[in-house]
């Protein structure tokens, strides 16, 4: 069993993400590096250029943030964790973890 979050944006949301992005990553990157979320998702990844986006510097700081196209975080659940009576407080933990990410990405204005 699979669960995560799956952010496939529009290119209108995916110009908001980048702009969001160059003006404040560190917000993210505080969400991302919290202990729930990294021992729940490990970090994020998804589809990516392999260049910088149009207007944003290759050099850039944030530029491996900068050229995701899209945005997952992953957990798998495994058969001992599935089939242990522990499982609805595991489901919980990953859905806790996984909320700050998921207001982040809805709050894009």
């Amino acid at each position: 069993m699979v669960a995560g979050g799956w952010y496939n944006p529009t290119l209108e949301q995916l110009n908001r993400f980048r702009q969001a992005i160059d003006e404040d990553a560190q917000s993210l990157k505080e969400i991302i590096g919290r202990k729930e979320f990294v021992e729940a998702f490990g970090t994020v990844s998804g589809d990516r250029l392999k260049t910088a986006p149009k207007g944003y510097d290759r050099l850039h700081p944030d530029i491996e943030l900068l050229q995701l196209r899209q945005v997952i975080a992953i957990h798998s659940f495994f058969d001992q964790e599935i089939l242990s009576p522990n499982l609805t407080d595991e489901v919980i933990a990953v859905c806790r973890a996984m909320k700050p990410f998921l207001r982040y990405l809805s709050e894009l204005k």
